[in-house]
């Protein structure tokens, strides 16, 4: 059984053009709880992909920031 937890808005660098759209911050949102890292275009590493897409973030790819 999947198990879901809300996500938790993360302290992120400010915000770059195009990178961070406060429109689509979600802390009320549901997020599945796998550890599959992705680097957001603010070099911010997120648990998954639905924790960043609920923070605003646009633009990521899997894998730890450096």
């Amino acid at each position: 059984m999947p198990v879901f937890f809300y996500c938790e808005p993360i302290n992120e660098s400010p915000n770059d053009a195009g990178c961070i759209d406060e429109n689509l911050i979600d802390s009320s949102a549901i997020c599945y709880e796998i550890y599959d890292p992705v680097c957001g275009c603010n070099q911010v590493t997120y648990p998954n992909d639905c924790i960043a897409e609920n923070n605003g973030v646009l633009i990521f790819e899997k894998g730890s920031c450096n």
